[in-house]
């Protein structure tokens, strides 16, 4: 998971379709891809899978 900051907005735009002609830089943490100097870079693993269901 990647977090932009404010002043990063064109990444969003990037990945929105808003912004056509520029490409965003990829690395690996934890060997999953990441966003290079974004903000905040997450990485982790699932522990638990469950099923919900719909309270309608």
């Amino acid at each position: 998971m990647n977090v932009v900051a404010a002043e990063q907005e064109d990444i969003s735009k990037i990945f929105a379709g808003q912004i056509k002609d520029q490409q965003v830089s990829f690395g690996r943490l934890a060997d999953m891809p990441i966003i290079l100097d974004t903000l905040v870079q997450v990485a982790c693993d699932v522990s638990a899978d469950h099923v919900e269901r719909d309270l309608k």
